[in-house]
C-alpha cells in the first residue's frame, strides 16, 4: 500500500505497534468507524516494526485510500519517530496501539488542528477528560509542569510538518523517543489538550524493561539536560522529580505487591532509587508505598520491599 496520497491531509493519525494484530487492528478500525469525517482531511499511518508477518496479512482487508501500512526495522519505541517521518499530514498525532478512539475524538482533533494550524505550537493530548479542555502554557517549562508525569508516555505526542526534518537533529532517547518530537527548542507556544479522546485495551503481557530504571533515572537524566540546556528550572526538575517518585511508588504496591499481568522488571530498586534521590529518597519512597498501600498489605509490601533491595 504505497503512500500516494494526491493532496496532502491536514492530520494524521501514527500508529507505531510491535505487530499485536489484537491490539492494533481495533485501534484501525476506531478511527474509521468515525464516519462523521471526510477521508481527505486525514489519514491513518501504521509502521510495524513486529518480527512476524500477522499484522501484515490483517491489514489487506482495510481498503480506505489514506491507510499506509509499513514494514520498520527500527528497534523498540524508535518506531514511533519513523511513524511521524512516514506521515505527510500537517499535524501528526501518535495513537497508541493499545487504545482505541472514542467517538467523536477524530473530528475534535481535525479542529484542534485547524485551530493551530497557522501558529503550529507544540501540542500534546493528554486524553484527562478535565477542564479546562485546552491550556496554553506561557513557555516550556510550565508546558513541562503541566504536563508532569504524562510527559512520559507517548501516546498524547503530536508534531507538525514544519517539526519533522528537525527531529533527527535532537538527540532520540531509545526509551523515550517521543521527547524529541515536543522538546524542539524554538516553539511559539505549548498547548495542552484535554479531551478524553481513546480508551486503552487490555494490555495484559505489556513489559519489557525495568520501569524503575526508565522513570527514576532515564527520564530524570533526560529532564536535567533540560535544566542544563535552560530549557526548564531547578525548581521545576524537583517538582518533575517528586511526581516521578510518586508514580513509582503506586507502581510498587500496584504491580510488585499485588498480581500483576505485566511482564516489566522490577529488580534492583534501590540502587535506582538512589541514583537521583539518594538514600533518603529511597526512605521516602518506602513511606509513600506505605501510605498508599490498603492496610491488609502493609507488612506484605515492607516485606517484599525488603527483598527487592
Amino acid at each position: 500500500m504505497a503512500h500516494t496520497t494526491a493532496s496532502r491531509p491536514l492530520v494524521s493519525i501514527c500508529i507505531a505497534t510491535n505487530g499485536k494484530t489484537e491490539w492494533t487492528i481495533p485501534v484501525i478500525e476506531s478511527v474509521y468507524a468515525q464516519t462523521d469525517v471526510d477521508e481527505s482531511l486525514y489519514e491513518v499511518i501504521c509502521t510495524d516494526n513486529g518480527s512476524s508477518d500477522e499484522l501484515s496479512k490483517a491489514v489487506t482487508a482495510i481498503k480506505h485510500a489514506n491507510f499506509h501500512y509499513y514494514r520498520s526495522e527500527a528497534p523498540g519505541f524508535t518506531n514511533q519517530i519513523v511513524a511521524f517521518e512516514k506521515a505527510c499530514g500537517e499535524f501528526r498525532k501518535l495513537q497508541n496501539a493499545r487504545c482505541v478512539m472514542l467517538p467523536g475524538s477524530l473530528a475534535s482533533i481535525i479542529e484542534l488542528a485547524q485551530r493551530y494550524r497557522c501558529t503550529k505550537p507544540a501540542i500534546y493530548c493528554t486524553n484527562l477528560g478535565k477542564a479546562p479542555e485546552t491550556v496554553e502554557c506561557g513557555d516550556f517549562d510550565s508546558f513541562l509542569l503541566e504536563l508532569g508525569i504524562l510527559s512520559t508516555w507517548s501516546g498524547g505526542t503530536c508534531a507538525w510538518d514544519e517539526d519533522i526534518a528537525r527531529i533527527r537533529d535532537y538527540p532520540i532517547d531509545v526509551e523515550f523517543p517521543h521527547t524529541a518530537a515536543f522538546f524542539l527548542p524554538g516553539k511559539t507556544g505549548y498547548v495542552v489538550y484535554n479531551a478524553h479522546i481513546s480508551n486503552s485495551l487490555d494490555d495484559a503481557g505489556k513489559g519489557g524493561y525495568n520501569p524503575f530504571k526508565t522513570f527514576l533515572v532515564t527520564y530524570p537524566t533526560l529532564l536535567q539536560g533540560l535544566v542544563r540546556d535552560g530549557r526548564i528550572s531547578e525548581a521545576t526538575f524537583e517538582a518533575l522529580k517528586e511526581i516521578l517518585l510518586d508514580f513509582i511508588s503506586g507502581t510498587v504496591v500496584g504491580e510488585v505487591i499485588l498480581p500483576t499481568k505485566y511482564t516489566f522488571d522490577y529488580s534492583n530498586l534501590r540502587s535506582h532509587v538512589e541514583v537521583f534521590y539518594g538514600r533518603k529518597g529511597y526512605r521516602r519512597l518506602i513511606g509513600k508505598c506505605i501510605i498508599h498501600a490498603p492496610g491488609i498489605l502493609r507488612s506484605r509490601l515492607k516485606a517484599a520491599l525488603k527483598r527487592k533491595r
